[in-house]
């Protein structure tokens, strides 16, 4: 795939303006030829032009190091380089020598920067400007693409092709990817890494699936997270699992919180799971039936397994004669 490119004609960046494209770097940048206000031509790449990283065709810096030469030291004390002012100077140094200038920038934090990022135009702010570019304002951004990336958003055109053959999503308001979560069954918005790893997972042979998940407690509570089918050292389960599609049902009808007295944890609170409320082997013909099911957190769910005829020995299988 190709590198994106913009069209910067006749734009200015600081003392150079650009006239149009003339090659390629060896990296595959897009080189522009542009004129400085010394009259001198230069080829710089675009994105240097565009970080700010190439503002002259080299004579800002001849001037700043000939100044620096006569003066000893240049003053920048009450100059504006980007949001930055330059309130005071320090006797604080580089290792390499470089003497660092106390700024303020217009977001109010004060930061120590060398003299020559601010004259170079390195450095123009504390970091707010790249942020309000990326997250906020992003649409000034060369490579911004809604803030998805940063917001670690999955739209739905990027991926509903290829995941909706494996699970239930549908387009959100925003665009974004919204699907059901494998435990609870909740409508839920995966982050980008989570369906790119349930994609990378479908396509390997490692026999793994990455299902997604509406928080980390469903994660925790379901059975088959983070497993692999058939993996080394293969056990089988000691515990009966409720059947999923009951689970979702249930949790679905309660809302997704836990039932027990005044307790009101949800799905994004704690561990939310389906407890029978006859046992399976008592009544086995209901087992099924959601009005013998209930939803409790895994402290109540816990707690409730405790109680006389409810407790885990008095609900295992036993075969007869024993």
């Amino acid at each position: 795939m190709g590198r994106r490119s913009i069209d910067i004609t006749n734009k200015i960046f600081g003392r150079l303006k650009a006239l149009g494209r003339c090659g390629k770097s060896h990296s595959g940048d897009i080189l522009w030829k542009c004129v400085c206000e010394c009259g001198n031509t230069t080829s710089p790449t675009c994105s240097s032009l565009v970080s700010g990283n190439t503002k002259s065709c080299g004579c800002l810096h001849r001037e700043f190091v000939s100044e620096l030469g006569r003066k000893g030291k240049l003053s920048l004390l009450n100059k504006r380089f980007g949001r930055l002012l330059v309130v005071n100077g320090t006797k604080e140094k580089t290792k390499c020598g470089h003497y660092k200038w106390l700024c303020k920038c217009d977001c109010g934090v004060e930061l120590l920067v060398i003299g020559s990022s601010l004259v170079g135009g390195a450095t123009k702010s504390c970091g707010c400007y790249n942020r309000e570019r990326l997250l906020g304002g992003g649409k000034t951004h060369i490579g911004w693409k809604g803030g998805v990336i940063s917001k670690n958003i999955a739209l739905y055109d990027t991926y509903a092709s290829r995941l909706n053959k494996y699970n239930v999503i549908r387009k959100g308001l925003n665009g974004e990817i919204e699907t059901k979560c494998a435990y609870c069954g909740k409508w839920c918005n995966p982050t980008r890494f989570a369906v790119k790893n349930r994609l990378k997972a479908l396509n390997s042979n490692d026999m793994s699936e990455n299902r997604l998940y509406c928080s980390n407690y469903c994660k925790n509570s379901c059975s088959i997270f983070n497993r692999k089918a058939w993996p080394k050292g293969f056990k089988s389960t000691t515990s009966r699992e409720v059947q999923p599609e009951l689970r979702q049902l249930v949790l679905e009808r309660d809302n997704y919180t836990c039932q027990y007295g005044d307790c009101g944890l949800t799905v994004d609170d704690a561990e939310i799971h389906c407890h029978h409320i006859e046992g399976i082997n008592q009544n086995p013909i209901e087992s099924a039936d959601m009005d013998i099911c209930i939803s409790l957190c895994k402290k109540h769910h816990k707690h409730v397994h405790t109680q006389e005829g409810c407790r885990y020995f008095e609900l295992q299988c036993k075969g007869e004669g024993k």
